[in-house]
């Protein structure tokens, strides 16, 4: 007798447990330019101060390189397959090239299929073997729409990336 009194002390509570914490608000963050540029700022600078170097391309990607390719950079046409992982910068993972295939690769055609601005951007800079880190503003990317449930309005993204391998267009 005594264990389901316990039992249903321990249910009782854990109901009240239930209801108290179902009727708190989640923070309602506001995802504005305003926002994304101060964090943005951060990111950069805590890079900075961990001895990083930071490039920019014309466009505004910025990037950090992390090891030296070889050979020629892509051309238009030209069957790229690259490893990635892709982060909000605040750290939350939303994609990566191994949950889409077997062998870790996503492999298309430059310029023959429509990109972010921003990830089309950095392929002109990826020999193969390069490695490096790319942050691009939403301005480059998802911008005001953000990727509903995926990646928020407003929101610089990050890319880790490896050029595996560069076919070109002429050999294939």
């Amino acid at each position: 007798m005594k264990n389901y009194k316990l039992i249903r002390l321990g249910l009782y509570f854990g109901f009240l447990f239930f209801v108290a914490t179902a009727c708190l608000k989640d923070e309602k963050i506001d995802y504005t330019p305003e926002r994304e540029q101060g964090l943005l700022s951060e990111y950069l600078a805590r890079l900075v101060s961990k001895g990083y170097n930071i490039d920019t391309t014309a466009a505004g990607v910025y990037y950090v390189p992390i090891q030296a390719g070889q050979g020629a950079m892509p051309k238009a046409g030209d069957t790229l397959s690259v490893i990635y992982y892709g982060y909000l910068i605040t750290g939350e993972v939303f994609d990566a090239s191994v949950w889409h295939s077997q062998d870790s690769l996503y492999t298309f055609v430059y310029k023959g299929v429509e990109m972010i601005e921003g990830w089309d951007d950095m392929m002109q800079f990826m020999n193969k073997g390069r490695r490096l880190e790319c942050i691009i503003p939403s301005d480059l990317a998802y911008g005001a729409d953000g990727v509903p449930g995926v990646i928020p309005p407003y929101s610089t993204i990050v890319f880790s990336m490896k050029m595996k391998d560069i076919k070109p267009a002429s050999t294939q």
